[in-house]
Formats: C-alpha cells, sequence, structure tokens
C-alpha cells in the first residue's frame, strides 16, 4: 500500500506519537509503503525549528534522517495550482500523483474537505487505520 503523508503527520509522529505514530511505525515495518518529496522534507526541516518544539539541530537531523530511511523520494515534475484552499499543501498533492499513491494522510482540513484526488484517497491517521481494520477483517 502506498501514502504520502502530509507534513503534519510526521511532526505529529515524531513529537506526540498516537495514530500518527503507528502509520509510521508500519512503514518502519515495511507494511506500507511511503513517498516524499524534497519540497516536502524542506517543510518538515522548517516545522521542526519551530521554538514551540525546542528541538537542537542534532535532534532535528535525526528525525530528518529516519524519515528519509523510511520513504522512497519522489520528483514530482507538474506543478499544481488553485486545487487547494492552502497553496502550500499542493506539494503534498504533488507528491501523491508522481508516486500514484493510495492513500494521503493528512490532519488538514484543507486537504481532507477534497477526500479524494485523482485515484488518492486523502484520510486522517484514525480513518486510514479504521480501513486498515476492515480491509484486515474481510481478508480472512
Amino acid at each position: 500500500m502506498s501514502l504520502v503523508l502530509d507534513t503534519n503527520i510526521y511532526i505529529s509522529a515524531f513529537i506526540f506519537s498516537g495514530n500518527s505514530r503507528k502509520v509510521v511505525d508500519m512503514a518502519i515495518e515495511n507494511k506500507v509503503d511511503l513517498f516524499i518529496s524534497n519540497d516536502i522534507l524542506e517543510e518538515i526541516k522548517r516545522v521542526l525549528q519551530r521554538k514551540k518544539f525546542s528541538l537542537n539541530n542534532f535532534q532535528i537531523h535525526s528525525i530528518i534522517n529516519e524519515i528519509e530511511a523510511i520513504t522512497n523520494i519522489v520528483f514530482p515534475d507538474n506543478e499544481l495550482n488553485d486545487i487547494c484552499r492552502d497553496r502550500d499543501d499542493h506539494i503534498i498533492l504533488e507528491c501523491a500523483e508522481k508516486s500514484n499513491a493510495e492513500f494521503i494522510i493528512t490532519g488538514d482540513k484543507d486537504l481532507l474537505v477534497l477526500q479524494k484526488y485523482h485515484n488518492t484517497q486523502i484520510v486522517s491517521p484514525a480513518d486510514f487505520l479504521k480501513i486498515l481494520a476492515n480491509f484486515k477483517t474481510r481478508e480472512y
């Protein structure tokens, strides 16, 4: 299963844990494939540098290294315009389009309101985990 995680999911997974961490752990365990772009990596770095997280450069570098180790980098070549209310979210859609991701996992209401982009479902971490649980139940 191929996923693109929004920046807020990575931040939540590495700083707070919860459902976001469960999704990241699935990638660590090779149960899902994560895709990311350089633009998303740069956004994660910028967010981690905010004073409210109180992270030093070593901690930020460690988080970025872990993200790079569990993701597949793609290089989107199609710049999107006017799809999301928040133009900053286009990098997530561009990555999903380039990687043919099945899901975008996000907590961002500007993305969640879309529900779907091409063949990619857009869901929260909790909803993704519910979908997986229902899928596993139907397999048996």
